[in-house]
């Protein structure tokens, strides 16, 4: 299991911690499992399929 730290921009603070300017990122600290962020992968390469490339 690993700590992963994720950087979200300022809109996905959450409604206690609302800014209305930008600034530093939210830090969201997590344990994940090597086989849990490839499941993601997948599902989140599913869900945009459907979208052309940039």
């Amino acid at each position: 299991m690993r700590v992963a730290n994720v950087s979200l921009d300022p809109e996905f603070l959450p409604p206690w911690q609302r800014r209305t300017h930008a600034g530093e990122p939210v830090v969201v600290t997590t344990r994940l499992t090597a086989e849990s962020v490839v499941a993601a992968a997948i599902e989140w390469a599913a869900e945009i399929e459907p979208y052309p490339p940039f």
